[in-house]
């Protein structure tokens, strides 16, 4: 079995065809039946069910689909971390929402480029669910995260509260409740919206990551609520204002790492840096 063989089964899963599976990795269609093959004949089983109209997955090649994914994934993880730029010793990954990315992704990675300037950074914008799921896998280093679902193996720290305001175009300020975008965080977050606004018709549009719903707001003079971070700058520069007596919501930020007796320098120094940032967040908010 080999990295060609599995990337080959992926693409004829995702495509539904040799064809066109051949044509996404750039081989001939007999390549990549070759490549099913020897697959096949090394694990004994039919993989897929040849047709006019495509190629349907065994049971055996259901079973082998998320394993197949794995292992790619872990290839890729791992030649990138052993193919590093000239200069650099080792690589540091951390995965995180990518709504926090101006107020502490950014300046993290600014500090770690500063005091370790001979290792390189990997940073992963996800949903805590992968985030948590990567790091029980040992494919990240650090995660942060909104929801702390907890894993043997990990450690939880909380590291400040993100404030959400309601926010609303500036043209639209008298009457922000019939232009009002449901922003969709979590469950928690949802209970706290359903407290602070009990009598609020359900909006008719919904939008999941806080950058789209910033851009929807801008475009669309809309309201809804941003984290401050976010919506900061686009305040100070008038494009969009403040409800005013508009309840705040604050959620948690959490960084979860490794659970080991022995952490290494580099996993203390970009705890550390976290720390520092996640503090003056902290204050800022407060």
């Amino acid at each position: 079995m080999n990295v060609d063989q599995l990337r080959s089964f992926v693409e004829v899963v995702a495509t539904g065809s040799f064809s066109l599976a051949a044509s996404r990795l750039n081989v001939t269609q007999s390549t990549v039946s070759a490549r099913i093959r020897a697959l096949e004949e090394q694990l004994g089983q039919p993989l897929f069910l040849r047709g006019r109209e495509g190629a349907d997955l065994t049971p055996a090649g259901l079973r082998l689909e998320a394993h197949a994914l794995a292992i790619l994934s872990s290839w890729e993880q791992a030649r990138q971390e052993i193919a590093l730029p000239q200069g650099f010793q080792t690589i540091f990954r951390l995965g995180g929402p990518a709504s926090l990315w101006s107020s502490l992704l950014r300046p993290w990675l600014s500090s770690m480029r500063e005091r370790a300037p001979d290792v390189a950074v990997r940073l992963e914008g996800s949903h805590s669910d992968n985030i948590i799921e990567r790091l029980s896998e040992g494919l990240l280093d650090l995660g942060v995260v909104f929801i702390p679902r907890r894993r043997p193996g990990l450690l939880v720290e909380t590291l400040f509260d993100e404030r959400l305001v309601l926010v609303c175009h500036k043209e639209i300020i008298d009457d922000w409740h019939s232009h009002y975008v449901n922003l969709d965080w979590d469950d928690e977050l949802r209970s706290a919206h359903r407290e602070a606004y009990p009598d609020l018709p359900t909006p008719a549009i919904t939008i999941g990551p806080a950058v789209l719903g910033l851009n929807y707001l801008l475009d669309q003079r809309a309201a809804g609520y941003l984290p401050w971070s976010l919506a900061a700058p686009w305040i100070a520069s008038g494009h969009i204002t403040p409800v005013e007596n508009a309840p705040e919501i604050r959620r948690p930020v959490y960084v979860i790492a490794p659970d080991t007796h022995a952490h290494t320098e580099l996993l203390d120094l970009a705890l550390r840096c976290l720390r520092s940032i996640g503090s003056l967040l902290q204050d800022f908010r407060d």
